[in-house]
């Protein structure tokens, strides 16, 4: 993150707004001290007063100063302190809402990218991983659109948004944990049709994809491989060959082995 030129932008929005959005020169204090200690690491603690200002006052400031604001949060979600707002019982609600309507209003211009990578590093951590998983199917309808952008970063976040939900239904089914078949199915039927129009300049977001199918098949191997079927019926044996390269071919032959 250029936490630099994130702040610069911060400040120049800031100097935009009035009230009741804009920041007194108080709140500016503790959004710079916020910005300098995440700069620091995940050793760093912030005040509830500079926690209040980035995550409650900032979050009304309207939606085109927003991406600098998604973009300080995305960074955020590298530090640990931000598993504090996907506990109890909103376990980070309002923010995934929110930030997944900001994608679906502006998905090929910097508000889109800010907000797909967002939601690609709840994964970071495990309780904000667990706290996105619980609204899959939000999040996957947000995967839909950050995959049907016109913008490279997006398609590669959503992507990796689907790779992560792949990854964490493959950790949360290990038996006798029951299979979420249904999905598995809508993870594959996104990733299929996103391969089946991909372009070589989609190949980061390709390879994701490809790498989500590839995580769902050791389970679907034992529920009756209707992921398998899906991939079949959908070419994806074909579209693999053509990412080959990006994938690895070590990776691509341990998938074409569950389709023997």
């Amino acid at each position: 993150v250029n936490f630099d030129g994130l702040q610069k932008k911060l400040l120049e929005f800031n100097d935009q707004l009035a009230e009741p959005h804009k920041l007194n020169p108080v709140e500016v204090t503790h959004l710079t001290e916020a910005i300098a200690k995440l700069k620091v690491g995940v050793t760093s603690e912030f005040k509830p007063s500079e926690k209040e200002v980035v995550f409650v006052k900032m979050k009304e400031w309207p939606q085109d100063k927003m991406f600098p604001v998604v973009d300080l949060w995305r960074a955020f979600l590298a530090h640990p302190v931000s598993s504090d707002y996907f506990k109890g019982s909103d376990r980070g609600t309002a923010y995934i809402t929110q930030v997944l309507g900001l994608l679906s209003e502006e998905p090929n211009g910097a508000l889109g990218q800010c907000a797909a990578q967002y939601i690609a590093n709840l994964f970071i951590y495990q309780t904000n991983r667990y706290a996105a998983f619980d609204k899959r199917d939000l999040l996957l309808r947000g995967v839909e659109t950050a995959l049907g952008s016109t913008r490279k970063q997006v398609k590669t976040a959503g992507a990796s948004v689907l790779l992560n939900v792949a990854i964490v239904l493959h950790e949360s089914s290990s038996p006798p944990k029951k299979w979420d078949a249904a999905c598995a199915m809508k993870v594959a039927d996104i990733a299929i049709a996103f391969l089946q129009q991909a372009q070589e300049g989609d190949a980061d977001a390709a390879q994701r994809a490809v790498l989500a199918i590839g995580t769902l098949l050791p389970r679907d191997f034992d529920n009756g491989r209707p992921v398998v079927e899906k991939c079949v019926s959908g070419g994806f044996l074909q579209r693999l060959g053509a990412f080959e390269s990006k994938v690895g071919a070590n990776f691509a032959a341990d998938i074409r082995k569950f389709f023997r």
